[in-house]
């Protein structure tokens, strides 16, 4: 597949370069294509999207034109294949397509293939390209071995970066005053213990923020006494996350970090902090997910204090 796109034709309805700029968008999202949104990726395939849509001699004109357009680049090949899945039914009508992306896919060394492949794809892929497609383990977002895409390093060092820039505020520790209502799955501790050791980019857009992510929690542990809120909460959820690995592994490690940096600095280093780390590590350990699906790096010192244990 070459690497030069051929410039648009007068008859062509859109360009090589826009192809591909909506593969980018469509496997990589707008994080890591820097395409902000579906609009800015599609609009200018808008035309090809009115003849696809229309009568049978137009859409052979648009799949012609997408073939074309299809044939430029790697990233072309995603995109001719992923804008034609939008709007043809079956993938039957596009196999072609979906062929050159998946030999695309194979070029470009994408290491966790199988989690970034719609399920209809995966055996598809096989029976191309003659391998399976690949697994490395990480849980998410595309990872290269090449210079089409960030490595796992990319994503563990923004992890490591967001960590270090933290700056946690303590909230008020009355001893004596009872919490109310606390259920821990009422909070969102998975998704702050996937912020903290995944980092931003491996979250959900909705839960970047710290700050808002944990405001329920901070508003409830606020003004009462720490020491039940945590009793209260940490014996309870390790038994019930014991068996929900990574899921139960990120709730723990969420739960414990918000007790190590914004509850009674007095309760950090206790038996009940260290048993939500141990349920924590314990469970990522099992599901094969430290420096595997975030670093080492990303942990507190009493995290790693406790992993070297």
């Amino acid at each position: 597949m070459g690497w030069l796109s051929r410039k648009a034709g007068r008859q062509d309805l859109t360009t090589p370069e826009a192809v591909a700029r909506f593969g980018r968008f469509e496997f990589l999202g707008p994080d890591l294509s820097g395409v902000p949104d579906w609009s800015s990726a599609s609009e200018p395939l808008a035309p090809l999207q009115w003849q696809l849509c229309g009568e049978r001699s137009n859409r052979a004109t648009a799949m012609g034109e997408l073939r074309r357009h299809g044939s430029g680049g790697e990233w072309e090949a995603v995109g001719a294949w992923k804008y034609a899945s939008k709007f043809l039914d079956g993938p039957a009508s596009f196999m072609d397509l979906a062929d050159a992306a998946m030999l695309a896919l194979c070029q470009m060394r994408v290491t966790n293939l199988r989690f970034n492949l719609p399920s209809f794809y995966l055996e598809r892929y096989q029976i191309v390209t003659g391998q399976p497609p690949s697994d490395d383990g990480f849980f998410g977002l595309p990872v290269f071995d090449s210079s089409f895409g960030p490595t796992r390093q990319y994503y563990f060092d923004a992890a490591i970066s967001a960590a270090a820039a933290r700056r946690p505020e303590r909230i008020e520790h009355r001893a004596g005053i009872e919490p109310v209502d606390v259920v821990d799955l009422d909070h969102p501790w998975w998704e702050l213990g996937t912020l903290l050791l995944r980092g931003p980019v491996l979250s959900s857009a909705e839960f970047r923020s710290e700050s808002i992510t944990i405001q329920p929690a901070i508003a409830m542990a606020t003004g009462v006494d720490h020491y039940i809120f945590v009793e209260r909460l940490a014996e309870r959820m390790v038994e019930r996350m014991a068996e929900f690995a990574p899921g139960g592994g990120l709730t723990l490690m969420g739960f414990a970090r918000f007790l190590e940096d914004y509850l009674d600095p007095a309760l950090a280093g206790t038996a009940a902090h260290a048993r939500l780390v141990d349920g924590g590590l314990r469970n990522l350990r099992s599901a094969g997910w430290i420096d595997t699906n975030f670093p080492v790096g990303a942990l507190s010192a009493f995290e790693r204090e406790r992993l070297d244990e």
